[in-house]
């Protein structure tokens, strides 16, 4: 007999074939349970397993729910509020400092965007966020905040470079006690999610791991002794 867990995530594996055109592995699935069940997840996974996928897969199990998703370039916010569009039909909308005024603020206030896709900047400074994480219209329907490569939280939170990663721990204090967060990354060394979590005060009891081995046992380091002049091309196509 299947627990209620094995139930939920098998009916997410249904929703997400539907929605995808694809079967989804069982990690997945995982990392979206856990996380509509508040937790917040630490979702740490190869390049190509598909972690973009754990962003849209709450999304299916909730018909209003929102997500706010933490990206590091606008080329990327870009691609992320595309995505939502296209496969799940979704308004979705990355917020810059070129379009961050009244308007887009009055369509979110407004529930119009199911994903809101912005920088650490505009969310830690902006009082258009500021204003939403006090709105509980918008804040009840707050999946979570989902940090796409997180790892860049600690390793670009320099003084001089990007120190608003640094400050983005203030979203703790800034929204509901209750909203967790999603942080998602390819390369998180545990003592690296071990610094996210205390800079966040993110509880061993209130947060789940999905960690995936990104051993590829099929590409390694080769040292090869150069034999021609260094202007030549023909040591590349030896190694090539």
């Amino acid at each position: 007999m299947q627990s209620a867990q094995d139930q939920a995530v098998h009916e997410l594996g249904d929703k997400g074939k539907k929605a995808f055109g694809f079967c989804l592995c069982i990690p997945q699935l995982l990392s979206a349970w856990h996380q509509l069940q508040g937790k917040t997840v630490f979702t740490i996974a190869p390049t190509g397993f598909g972690k973009t996928l754990t962003f849209w897969i709450p999304l299916l199990a909730s018909n209003d729910g929102i997500l706010i998703i933490v990206t590091r370039l606008n080329i990327l916010g870009d691609k992320n509020a595309q995505e939502s569009m296209e496969k799940l039909g979704i308004l979705g909308v990355n917020v810059t400092g070129d379009n961050s005024g009244k308007e887009v603020f009055k369509e979110i206030n407004d529930l119009k965007h199911r994903v809101i896709v912005a920088s650490p900047e505009l969310l830690v400074e902006h009082e258009g966020f500021h204003a939403l994480y006090t709105n509980p219209k918008f804040t009840s329907k707050l999946i979570n905040i989902t940090f796409d490569k997180a790892h860049c939280i600690i390793l670009w939170s320099g003084d001089d470079f990007r120190p608003e990663y640094k400050m983005t721990h203030k979203l703790r204090w800034f929204i509901p006690k209750g909203i967790p967060f999603h942080f998602v990354s390819a390369t998180m060394p545990p003592s690296i999610q071990e610094e996210i979590k205390h800079t966040f005060l993110v509880k061993d009891d209130t947060a789940e791991e999905i960690r995936m081995s990104n051993d590829c046992q099929n590409i390694h380091i080769q040292i090869v002794k150069m034999k021609y002049a260094k202007t030549s091309i023909k040591d590349l196509r030896r190694v090539l």
